[in-house]
């Protein structure tokens, strides 16, 4: 099978886990990395390509795959998809050899899906999501663009994460519950309720905090 070629949009440090990801496939080529400076850390046989104003160069010959982090804002991560978008790029879809994707989950494009994640029969996951190390998406569960669930967090069945939500590592959701969209949950959070929208919460149970 005649692999793929893809570009890294980012150098930073969530680019070396997905770097990672993308190496354990032996799916992809990687023809280099944009970003607005030179990183020292990456593969020397990863070139440095430029910066975003080089993107148009590539969108014919190349996927692309967004490794900005998200920890708290995903506005540089959006950014970057919709000039993309604009352009006509093409995006991977990125799924770890460590990781479990049920054939009847879905993902959309963009979304990287790290070491040990699994993602369970009838979820859904949006456009350009995070979903890393061994977080767990169960049963009917929907998480719409740009999100970041974080390291071993827990999604139970049919909960539903909106648009542009930060979900802390080890944070657990329970089942059916609601978080709106531009929600940030503090890392270990227990999400016992219904989150409403443009809101920072934490703690066990999570309450608001205040409002993102």
């Amino acid at each position: 099978m005649e692999k793929e070629r893809i570009i890294l949009v980012g150098g930073g440090g969530h680019a070396k886990a997905c770097l990672d990801v993308i190496l354990s496939t032996n799916k992809y080529i990687i023809l280099g990395y944009i970003d607005i400076k030179q990183a020292e850390f990456l593969n020397p046989d990863i070139p440095y390509l430029g910066n975003d104003s080089e993107l148009t160069k590539y969108v014919d010959t190349a996927s692309f795959l967004i490794t900005v982090g998200q920890i708290s804002s995903p506005a540089i991560r959006i950014k970057l998809f919709e000039k993309l978008k604009q352009l006509n790029a093409r995006f991977s879809t990125v799924i770890s050899t460590h990781a479990y994707v049920s054939p009847f989950a879905r993902l959309e494009e963009g979304t990287i899906v790290m070491h040990g994640a699994v993602v369970q029969y009838n979820a859904s996951i949006g456009a350009n999501c995070i979903i890393n190390d061994k977080a767990l998406i169960e049963h009917d569960a929907k998480v719409g663009r740009h999100c970041h669930i974080s390291t071993g967090a827990i999604l139970n069945g049919d909960v539903t994460v909106m648009n542009n939500v930060f979900i802390g590592s080890g944070t657990i959701v329970k089942n059916g519950i609601t978080i709106s969209e531009n929600v940030v949950v503090g890392a270990g959070s227990n999400v016992l309720n219904s989150i409403s929208a443009n809101s920072i919460v934490f703690g066990n149970p999570a309450k608001i905090r205040k409002n993102a």
